[in-house]
């Protein structure tokens, strides 16, 4: 499931690594509140739905996506970070290790890209990636997103109070900081930029783990205006 709102060449990168997704059984629900409507991108995806809906807090639009959901384990992903081809065939191997628990995936781990560092950077461990959680529909039931525009994610790990299973697999999450991003904030109070400046280098370029022509996307982008 993915929530978007006017970041149309993000959003088409995001489409596109959904589609290279090597778990076969999958759907993406799309929730769209933004301005520039990206239903023409969704309208000839296979296993797409698009939802268009008035602007609404983020933790709402969640709430929307997986309420349309036709499957019984969920998976959340962000419309401005890289996903390897192996992201949710992964998340799914964690889940189904759990033998029928209800608990979280989450990457334990993962790499940054801040526009202006130009380095790979390497989060540390014990993180649980908002932009990675999933987790079947029973825990959604029970707690749901709170209806508010940020820090969804981490609201509801605290409110859904269950096991969270952490993937180690840094490769496969990269988190893209373009500077427009709705993370700005550690609980620290510490700037999210500044944070992820401050991460130790990562041994491997940006072009390594993600390839060639996605590494040139993101460049360009962090260069130009964005959207």
């Amino acid at each position: 499931m993915i929530a978007t709102k006017n970041r149309r060449k993000l959003f088409e990168r995001a489409l596109r690594y959904f589609q290279a997704q090597t778990l076969e059984d999958r759907e993406l629900i799309v929730v769209d509140d933004g301005s520039d409507s990206v239903e023409d991108l969704c309208a000839p995806a296979a296993n797409v739905r698009y939802l268009r809906t008035e602007p609404l807090p983020l933790g709402t639009k969640m709430n929307l996506g997986f309420e349309a959901a036709r499957g019984d384990r969920f998976q959340k992903l962000d419309d401005d970070d890289f996903y390897h081809p192996d992201f949710l065939r992964a998340s799914a191997a964690t889940f189904e290790s759990a033998g029928g628990e209800e608990v979280i995936v989450a990457w334990d781990c993962f790499l940054l890209w801040t526009s202006g560092d130009d380095r790979l950077r390497f989060s540390g461990f014990n993180r649980q990636a908002g932009s990675t959680l999933g987790f079947p529909r029973a825990v959604w039931e029970r707690t749901k997103f709170r209806d508010i525009p940020k820090s969804v994610d981490s609201r509801f790990l605290e409110d859904a109070q269950t096991t969270v299973l952490g993937v180690r697999a840094p490769e496969m999450h990269v988190v893209f900081r373009h500077g427009a991003n709705t993370w700005n904030q550690l609980r620290s109070g510490k700037p999210t930029d500044d944070w992820a400046r401050s991460r130790p280098e990562y041994p491997k370029t940006l072009e390594e783990v993600v390839g060639e022509e996605a590494a040139r996307f993101y460049r360009e982008y962090a260069d130009s205006d964005g959207i």
